[in-house]
């Protein structure tokens, strides 16, 4: 009985919400993106590559499987793909790739 009590605990803490943290790097897996890569910290993120490198930091936000970050233009989305891979989801990034360093 003990054994199933422990299972059950188990599967149910794992399957608890725990938000998720993206801190880190994020280098393009493409060469040819007009970003190098994305750096996240804390609540705020940041751009490498190019004119992008010129903008300053930007808050971001998760929700589900999405990260939400606001610039001046608007919101950028970016898809969580794994915990160490995010995909843009619109405008300029749509569909590129990055990995966490």
């Amino acid at each position: 009985m003990k054994n199933y009590l422990f299972i059950f605990l188990a599967i149910l803490l794992i399957s608890c919400n725990f938000e998720k943290s993206l801190e880190g790097e994020y280098k393009s897996v493409d060469n040819n993106s007009i970003l190098k890569s994305i750096i996240f910290d804390d609540s705020v993120a940041a751009f490498k590559g190019g004119i992008m490198s010129l903008m300053p930091s930007m808050k971001y936000e998760i929700k589900s499987d999405k990260v939400y970050i606001e610039n001046a233009e608007g919101i950028l989305i970016f898809k969580i793909i794994d915990s160490k891979t995010i995909e843009g989801d619109n405008s300029l990034f749509k569909g590129d790739r990055f990995k966490k360093k």
